[in-house]
């Protein structure tokens, strides 16, 4: 369910009976149950918070591919003719030609298939004597088609993009902020333990010394 959300209960259960060989039917009333009485599981919190979080994947993955249509719409020739708007082109290393490629393969191939992307990069005629993009991992051609898709996001929605960066934001804060307070918790139990050890070491210096025996003090002949 994580992978294809409470909302689509056909793919969910083709894929519980193609991976587990359950009965088709049988997964349909266990999927309508747990829809109803989820709640009653034990571990539900935890199913739950796993569940949204691939729902909102896959929503985002929509509004990408909502996006790219968008652009590419927009011309007659896209593989010739479009052109991209970035905010900023700090650290810029990729021309317009392998941005425009980037964009037009993304959208023919679908958001996320990086591996599939390099390979079509390396079979790209244009591309032969390009050792730069070539030479790209798909980790780093991910992450400048996310540059990609974002500069599309504020050009097609900017009020949107903006939600989308302060919501981002918002959550950036929460999490320093959680951060700052544990470890300002880990401080002040390290300095208590630290004073409780000081005030035992002291007690035991005290005890030691009461105990020990007097030294006698003679007179010099």
């Amino acid at each position: 369910m994580e992978k294809f959300g409470r909302s689509d209960r056909d793919s969910v259960v083709q894929e519980v009976v193609a991976h587990l060989g359950k009965d088709e039917n049988e997964v349909q009333r266990y999927f309508d149950t747990w829809m109803l009485r989820h709640t009653e599981i034990s571990d539900d919190e935890r199913s739950m918070t796993r569940i949204i979080k691939g729902e909102e994947k896959i929503q985002r993955r929509k509004d990408i591919t909502a996006a790219l249509d968008w652009k590419v719409s927009q011309y007659r020739k896209p593989w010739q003719e479009l052109r991209l708007t970035f905010t900023t082109t700090k650290g810029k290393s990729f021309t317009e030609d392998e941005d425009r490629f980037l964009t037009c393969m993304m959208h023919k191939l679908g958001y996320g298939r990086w591996e599939e992307l390099k390979l079509e990069i390396r079979k790209a005629w244009q591309f032969r004597f390009d050792w730069y993009i070539k030479s790209r991992t798909p980790l780093e051609l991910q992450r400048r088609c996310d540059i990609i898709v974002r500069s599309i996001e504020a050009e097609k929605d900017p009020e949107k993009r903006a939600a989308q960066l302060k919501k981002k934001a918002d959550r950036s804060k929460a999490a320093r902020s959680a951060k700052k307070e544990k470890d300002e918790e880990a401080a002040n139990d390290e300095d208590v333990e630290m004073t409780d050890a000081k005030a035992t070491g002291k007690r035991g210096a005290g005890k030691k010394a009461a105990g020990a025996p007097a030294k006698k003090r003679g007179r010099k002949a």
